[in-house]
């Protein structure tokens, strides 16, 4: 794997401006729950740029090897900001129960 913008070189393209494809990162926190999860999502995207979080997975409904019987988990997904002020995962966690 190599970064968008090197691709881009090493193929000889033009590449587009440098703030096009600042890196990002993700943190994923997972969140296992007795019971089964009312969706049958894979997953759902939350459009809410002031959320905590901008996506959530059901592994389950992917693949019911990923959990044990009588069992489901949520993959919630969020945007490190930039000056890298990270939310605790017991913090994403709650604020996705809730």
């Amino acid at each position: 794997m190599i970064p968008l913008r090197q691709l881009l070189d090493l193929s000889g393209f033009e590449a587009p401006k440098a703030d096009l494809f600042a890196a990002t990162e993700i943190a994923n926190v997972r969140i296992g729950v007795r019971g089964n999860m009312e969706t049958q999502c894979q997953w759902v995207y939350v459009p809410d740029p002031d959320g905590p979080f901008h996506r959530i997975g059901f592994p389950r409904n992917v693949n019911p090897r990923t959990c044990p019987p009588g069992c489901a988990s949520l993959s919630v997904e969020y945007t490190v900001p930039a000056d890298g002020a990270r939310r605790s995962s017991s913090e994403v966690a709650t604020l996705a129960l809730e």
